[in-house]
């Protein structure tokens, strides 16, 4: 199951942590990238990219599920990965990285806008994290992880907020169900679905982090390593 292939990521990589001092926190994020942290990146980053493509294509059963539910439901499945990155990783350009690769994966699609807002968000969030010694402090990785959970919905509000017209006549040339794209506009123009959406997405972004975050605290305690 999914929950498996993440329980397993963090048990494989976890043990390998041994603990730091504030100041070694610092200089270990301030450091040069190593070849193992390449490719813990790449791999995690491979990893959520492909848990946020099998949740949307199992949501887009019921418009409902695909609109309002499934940017909420991915976040809070990404969180504990995403902050396991963050905290296994703690290098500056980590979150950078990965969500270029989720705007390339996009651009792959053919949806081009969304890798410069990806890029956007991980430079958002480094700079959340840029501080030495963040990615150790539960806090800053939390709020990177609400953040960047959030701003996925940028993938539903963008057409809308920059090209309805040029969106809207592509879908009906491409032969796109005319109840998906009344659905759509009903959910993210309507300012009470709209306001749902968001304040879901919000806090599942968030719950996320917090599940995340107390897993390796968690994995530290039971290892004596806190």
């Amino acid at each position: 199951t999914r929950s498996e292939v993440v329980t397993g990521v963090q048990t494989c990589a976890l043990p390998i942590f041994v603990y730091r001092g504030k100041e070694d926190n610092v200089r270990e994020q301030s450091s040069g990238w190593t070849l193992r942290d390449i490719i813990t990146t790449v791999l995690l980053s491979v990893v959520m990219v492909v848990i946020q493509a099998a949740l949307n294509i199992i949501f887009m059963f019921n418009n409902f599920a695909s609109m309002v539910l499934s940017t909420g439901v991915i976040v809070l499945v990404l969180g504990p990965v995403y902050t396991l990155l963050v905290t296994r990783v703690a290098k500056r350009g980590a979150s950078l990285a990965y969500l270029t690769m989720v705007g390339m994966a996009y651009l792959a699609s053919g949806n081009w806008y969304l890798l410069p807002w990806y890029v956007l968000v991980g430079l958002i969030c480094e700079a959340i994290l840029w501080k030495g010694g963040s990615c150790q402090d539960p806090r800053k990785v939390i709020a990177a992880c609400t953040v960047s959970g959030f701003l996925h919905q940028g993938t539903n509000l963008l057409p809308i907020v920059l090209f309805w017209d040029t969106y809207y006549a592509f879908s009906t040339s491409a032969g796109q169900d005319p109840a998906y794209v009344k659905d759509y506009l009903l959910y993210y123009t309507n300012p009470a679905w709209l306001a749902f959406i968001l304040a879901f997405t919000l806090a599942c972004a968030l719950t996320g982090g917090v599940i995340g975050s107390r897993l390796i605290q968690k994995h530290f305690q039971k290892a004596g390593v806190l």
